[in-house]
């Protein structure tokens, strides 16, 4: 089979590089359409660099461009996809970014069309459905879940009536980066701190710490946030700073999340 894979906002790299990965072992052709983006490069490099893998990049992550450019890169994305859309048998399409957009090509790719969905509604989306994501449903021919909960849940917000085109296809521990294996964690009798690593948005909840970090003993235990902080969470930032907090505001490169996985911390 002929397959693209769209990641247009690039938001799960490693994944992607996992899956392509999966797909290629299996004798399919992937076309992966993504955007440049400032983090998890060395996934998009590793694509890049396999020759049975074709990668379509475009200016769309907000990491790279500005909102204008974005926007005339996602509209730039979308045309090549329904201009060659006649390449494919089948077109996996998640995050739906920019809603009118997309209506009319999403439309016209429908009977390829299979929907990749990672949560049932966006980050930070208060309703327990979201428009835009229900109608995207209603269109594919399948709905692909990347874990059994997340069918389920999509399911219990959206209805029965999506089950029947709905299948899972769970990707258990994933590599944090393309050259090493899965880390297997053993059981850990003493950590000397307590870390988060991610990109630090409104909706992942780091701001649970906090009271640990302002009222723990000294003990010796260390508090560490690892990862890039959206720029909303300034005041924040500052209140674990003042309470010593170790705060690293960055993206991390390959051989620091490395070194910060090896370590005995929780």
């Amino acid at each position: 089979m002929k397959i693209a894979l769209v990641d247009l906002g690039s938001f799960v790299l490693p994944y992607d590089f996992h899956f392509v990965k999966g797909l290629v072992r299996n004798n399919h052709q992937v076309t992966l359409f993504c955007s440049a983006t400032i983090y998890n490069n060395e996934f998009l490099n590793a694509l890049l660099s396999d020759t049975s893998v074709e990668c379509r990049i475009y200016d769309v992550s907000s990491s790279t461009s500005s909102p204008l450019r974005s926007m005339l890169s996602y509209c730039c994305a979308l045309r090549e996809i329904y201009r060659r859309q006649g390449e494919f048998d089948s077109i996996i399409f998640q995050f739906p970014k920019v809603w009118p957009a997309e209506i009319p090509v999403l439309f016209s790719i429908r009977n390829k069309l299979d929907f990749l969905i990672h949560n049932p509604v966006p980050h930070g989306h208060v309703p327990i459905t979201h428009r835009p994501t229900k109608h995207v449903a209603a269109l594919a021919k399948r709905l692909i879940f990347a874990s059994d909960f997340s069918k389920r849940d999509f399911t219990r917000r959206y209805g029965d009536d999506f089950e029947r085109k709905s299948i899972c296809l769970p990707h258990g521990a994933l590599a944090p980066s393309p050259n090493l294996d899965p880390f297997k964690y053993g059981t850990c009798t003493y950590f000397d701190a307590i870390i988060y690593w991610s990109n630090v948005k409104p909706y992942k909840g780091v701001e649970l710490l906090l009271p640990l970090a302002e009222g723990r003993t000294n003990e010796g235990l260390t508090i560490e946030i690892h990862g890039k902080w959206d720029r909303s969470l300034r005041n924040l930032k500052s209140k674990f700073l003042a309470a010593n907090v170790v705060v690293e505001d960055r993206y991390l490169t390959q051989d620091a999340l490395e070194r910060l996985l090896s370590r005995s911390a929780l």
